[in-house]
């Protein structure tokens, strides 16, 4: 695990955890700022780290292709309610706290990958692989970051919403989610436009 500031500057990191402070939920992680800072002072922090995908990641499913519909490619998705979205990131796990992020993903062809935000971009490699890059610039709790990745396909069920799940289920799907596009006209009529 490494940080910086959004100047480049790297932070200190306390990595002699104090065992005390485990718990089934993962380790502390500390990060001690150069310079003081008062509760009113903004800045941001920048983590980068990575994780493996050891037994208990409650967060992590996998599918084989044996238990998808189509029989012939594995599926990956994440499930972050209630608290297991720290079992991905180094987070504050709660619906208090709200962040932003971006999401990479690079995956196997012909298999597509979506997560909660905006596809900012979709690279096609020389190596068999796709890159997707997503932002959700809107600050959101923890439990609504969401990754999928599999034989996905997309329809249609009004002018401006849609569907995602396997081709063997898009018209399952379709045909059972066909009122959300009323659903979100009913909810704009008695909040705010989408």
């Amino acid at each position: 695990v490494s940080a910086f500031d959004t100047y480049g500057h790297s932070l200190e990191i306390n990595s002699d955890f104090d065992p005390s402070l485990r718990d089934s939920y993962g380790d502390w992680l500390i990060i001690k700022l150069k310079n003081k800072a008062n509760y009113k002072d903004r800045f941001s922090i920048i983590v980068n780290y990575f994780t493996l995908y050891p037994e208990g990641v409650q967060g992590l499913n996998w599918l084989d292709p044996q238990q998808t519909a189509g029989k012939e490619y594995p599926y990956m998705y994440t499930m972050c309610e209630p608290n297991w979205c720290r079992s991905l990131a180094p987070l504050q796990d709660t619906p208090n706290v709200k962040a932003s992020f971006s999401v990479q993903l690079t995956i196997d062809n012909p298999l597509v990958a979506l997560s909660s935000g905006v596809l900012k971009e979709k690279r096609v490699n020389n190596d068999g692989t796709t890159t997707y890059s997503f932002v959700q610039d809107i600050p959101v709790p923890s439990y609504l970051l969401a990754i999928v990745a599999g034989d996905i396909t997309y329809k249609k069920t009004g002018y401006r919403t849609g569907i995602y799940t396997e081709p063997a289920l898009i018209e399952a799907a379709s045909k059972e989610f066909n009122m959300i596009e009323k659903f979100l006209q009913t909810a704009e009529k008695n909040l705010i436009k989408y």
